[in-house]
C-alpha cells in the first residue's frame, strides 16, 4: 500500500512538473511570434453649456494591427485605424465624417506568469483620409500619437490568444485648410481600451 501510494505520489508530482513546464513554453510574445490583433471602440457624448443640452456625437472606431516579435517581449508592428462619426445638431441636419489613419506602433511585455504580461505600448498614425459631409471642399491632415499600459492574458503555446485591457494617453491633432487658411484643433484625453489578438509562431 505504501508502495502504490508513493508511485502515484510520484507520478502527480511528474505531471505536475510536466503541466508546469509546458506551461512556461507559452510561445506569446517570444522572439518571432506574430500577433494579429483587432480593437473596437464605441462612443457617445452630448454637449452641455449653462446645464442645456447641445450637439450630440456617436462615433466607432475599429482598430485592427499585426505585429512582429524582434526579440523576446519587444514588438513592432502597424497599427490601422478607421472611424466613423454621426454629429446630430440640436438644430439643424445631421453630419456624418470618416477618417483612416495607419502607422507604426513598438510594444514591450514582460511575462510575470505563463498567463499575465504587463505592457507599455507606443504608437504613430498619419491621417490618409477624411471626409465630412458639412465641409466637402475643406482639405484634412492630421495625426495621432497614443501612449498605453496594462495587462495581456495571454493562454496558449504554439498558438493561441490574448484579452488585453489598458489606459492611456491620447493627442490627436486635426488641421483644416479653407480657402488658403489652416486650422489646426488639438483634441487631447486619456482613454481605456481593450483588444483582443490571436498569436502565432510560423
Amino acid at each position: 500500500m505504501l508502495r502504490t501510494s508513493l508511485v502515484f505520489a510520484s507520478l502527480l508530482l511528474a505531471t505536475s512538473g510536466l503541466a508546469k513546464v509546458k506551461m512556461e513554453k507559452s510561445s506569446f510574445a517570444g522572439k518571432g511570434v506574430v500577433e494579429i490583433a483587432g480593437g473596437l471602440r464605441y462612443e457617445s457624448k452630448t454637449e452641455s453649456t449653462d446645464g442645456e443640452d447641445g450637439d450630440s456625437h456617436s462615433a466607432t472606431t475599429f482598430a485592427p494591427s499585426v505585429g512582429y516579435f524582434i526579440i523576446k517581449g519587444l514588438e513592432l508592428g502597424l497599427d490601422i485605424n478607421y472611424g466613423s462619426e454621426t454629429t446630430e445638431p440640436k438644430q439643424g441636419d445631421s453630419s456624418s465624417s470618416s477618417q483612416f489613419l495607419t502607422g507604426p506602433f513598438v510594444a514591450y511585455y514582460h511575462r510575470v506568469s505563463p498567463f499575465l504580461y504587463p505592457y507599455g505600448r507606443a504608437g504613430y498614425q498619419h491621417l490618409l483620409s477624411y471626409s465630412n459631409d458639412a465641409f466637402k471642399d475643406v482639405d484634412v491632415s492630421g495625426n495621432n500619437i497614443a501612449l498605453e499600459a496594462g495587462l495581456a492574458m495571454a493562454l496558449g503555446r504554439k498558438v493561441g490568444g490574448t484579452f488585453q485591457i489598458g489606459v492611456g494617453y491620447e493627442m490627436v491633432s486635426r488641421t483644416m485648410t479653407v480657402s488658403g487658411k489652416d486650422i489646426t484643433n488639438d483634441n487631447n484625453g486619456i482613454f481605456l481600451g481593450t483588444r483582443l489578438s490571436i498569436y502565432f509562431k510560423p
